[in-house]
């Protein structure tokens, strides 16, 4: 969750012309909250496929039991070992040649292709009665085959988090895009001009009586819409901001300006 709310926030940034996510200050509680909402898709994708796997499982130990359906099951795991191989092989050679091609497919095919080999090797292995069994692997050969599979079927599904936060944090972007005029209009007062230059981003006096306070707010900007306020900074967009050539206005969070917010 940390991993996925970083890598969504960090292209999010980029898209919007701010280099990377750590100008933002966000904290580790941060981005574990900001990645709940965008998680609950591939969570429950997964979770469908863990259920659906787990029933044909239970339906395959079943006809292991048969002696009439092992030739069958055989053929079916050494199926499934060659086309998991195939496609665990073809993911990392288009990958290698061509990374930008099919970014949230190749990691799928490459963590789906490793299970599959994994599943259908055991099956067969399970269903083959021609002759004798050979002797089981000694423990450490099985606990490296199970970190092996395990490291190749985790680094995919990271590399699959990576490109799905891309897309999420492109989209994120856009949206604020498309939202700049929902977004909260913010006008800021300070005591000496904040000298802002952005579009649209207006900055005048405001008029006191000659007896106020050497320290009221005397200067007022207006035509800004408030983004995130985080790590010690005010984010601010302009009205009519848009990826292509919009500004984004940080402005430090201190006692020396006032901000005030309306719809």
């Amino acid at each position: 969750m940390f991993y996925f709310g970083w890598a969504r926030s960090n292209r999010q940034a980029e898209v919007m012309g701010l280099g990377n996510v750590s100008l933002f200050g966000y904290s580790t509680q941060d981005y574990v909250l900001m990645s709940i909402s965008t998680l609950f898709i591939p969570l429950l994708v997964i979770s469908a496929l863990a259920i659906g796997w787990l029933a044909l499982h239970r339906r395959v130990a079943f006809m292991l039991t048969l002696p009439s359906a092992r030739p069958n099951l055989r053929t079916a795991g050494r199926a499934a070992l060659g086309l998991g191989l195939l496609a665990s092989f073809a993911a990392v050679i288009i990958a290698t040649l061509d990374p930008e091609r099919a970014p949230l497919v190749l990691p799928l095919v490459l963590a789906g292709g490793a299970g599959l080999a994994a599943y259908g090797g055991w099956l067969a292995r399970a269903a083959d009665d021609s002759h004798r069994p050979l002797p089981p692997p000694p423990p450490w050969q099985r606990a490296l085959h199970v970190v092996l599979l395990g490291s190749v079927i985790t680094l995919a599904l990271f590399w699959e988090v990576s490109k799905y936060a891309d897309v999420v944090g492109l989209g994120y972007a856009r949206r604020i895009e498309q939202r700049v005029s929902r977004l909260p209009h913010a006008t800021a007062f300070s005591e000496n001009p904040l000298g802002i230059v952005a579009p649209g981003v207006e900055e005048g006096r405001v008029d006191v009586s000659p007896e106020a306070d050497t320290s009221t707010l005397r200067y007022r900007t207006t035509g800004m819409r408030f983004l995130v306020r985080s790590g010690g900074r005010v984010f601010l967009v302009h009205d009519g901001w848009t990826l292509a050539d919009g500004t984004v206005i940080v402005v430090p969070d201190s006692e020396e300006t006032r901000w005030q917010f309306s719809h």
